[in-house]
């Protein structure tokens, strides 16, 4: 399921940072590799649609990050 949502933080040394969904939620983290558009360094208030996925340890993180 895709969702909508803005840049909450990114820190560009670290390659990571979260994502807020536009309908509320928890904030998700996100890895640099998750960035569907590559060379543009991700600013706070960015519209970006996301999956949301669950991994092993059952923690929640943003993927397929796409620029809105």
């Amino acid at each position: 399921m895709m969702y909508s949502g803005t840049i909450a933080a990114y820190d560009a040394q670290l390659g990571a940072g979260f994502i807020l969904a536009d309908k509320g939620g928890e904030r998700l983290p996100f890895a640099r590799a998750e960035l569907r558009q590559t060379g543009y360094v991700p600013q706070e208030r960015d519209a970006y649609t996301f999956e949301a996925r669950q991994d092993a340890a059952g923690d929640r993180h943003a993927t397929n990050l796409r620029k809105a």
